[in-house]
């Protein structure tokens, strides 16, 4: 009985390290080709950020507001403008994939003739800047302000699905369709502190100022930006061997 028992340990002993050899090696399949697959789509966006930007600069849409307020016994319609934005050394990474599955592979067809593989990624894409800068325009009454406004960084996600296929039989042999794209204001990490010169006696104006670059930021830029790189993507790739560079070998 004890030689039974002895001999059956040693088995499961054995079986278990084939598990364990099993898991490594299918471990560090995952791993090489997530590597790869990461490259790609570094590669994917740093060109599409290429197309987006005028040399270093990206520029950026106007802000207008109208406010109502009352100074020295006068009620009336503050203007206020920021015109000639753009934002500095705007670029794109590839950050914490591996974290919480953020990026994913999920095949669909694995016909010879048919390849179909989506990729989804949430927050693993970064877009940064170095800095961005408004020149604004100000009038209420007989008060008229000229300036810029200025901070040193700003940052963004970006999530997305995509879809890759090849199909031997079409005379498209390999096609790219962009799912989906999500724009976001990174507000947790990232806090706007412009820095507003010559607002003079405009200087009530600093929160409101403040707030509406917050929004313009968080809604009209982001769009822009949708807007801006989902053209560069679809463009970019075009251009790309992207059934040799994202689907599974």
């Amino acid at each position: 009985m004890k030689l039974f028992c002895s001999l059956l340990l040693v088995v499961l002993i054995i079986q278990e390290q084939k598990v364990v050899q099993c898991m490594k090696v299918s471990k560090w399949g995952i791993t090489s080709d997530l590597s790869r697959l990461t490259v790609s789509v570094r590669d994917l966006f740093q060109n599409a950020m290429l197309l987006i930007t005028d040399g270093d600069l990206y520029v950026l849409p106007d802000l207008k507001h109208t406010l109502k307020q009352t100074l020295r016994n006068t009620t009336g319609t503050v203007l206020f403008r920021a015109y000639n934005g753009y934002i500095t050394d705007l670029s794109a990474d590839i950050v914490n994939c591996t974290e919480k599955n953020q990026l994913r592979r999920l095949t669909m067809s694995k016909s010879p003739v048919n390849k179909k593989e989506m990729f989804t990624c949430g927050d693993c894409i970064v877009l940064e800047a170095d800095k961005f800068r408004y020149l604004y325009e100000s009038y209420f009454d007989d008060i008229e302000t000229h300036g810029d406004i200025y901070d040193t960084s700003i940052r963004y996600w970006v999530s997305f699905q995509m879809t890759v296929e090849s199909n031997s039989s079409s005379t498209l042999e390999c096609g790219m369709n962009l799912d989906s794209l999500h724009i976001r204001l990174d507000m947790e990490n990232w806090k706007l502190e412009p820095k507003i010169r010559s607002l003079g006696r405009m200087n009530f104006m600093v929160d409101n100022i403040n707030s509406w670059l917050i929004d313009h930021f968080n809604v009209t830029v982001s769009n822009n930006l949708h807007q801006t790189l989902s053209h560069a993507l679809r463009f970019t790739a075009s251009t790309h061997f992207m059934c040799d560079e994202f689907l599974s070998i």
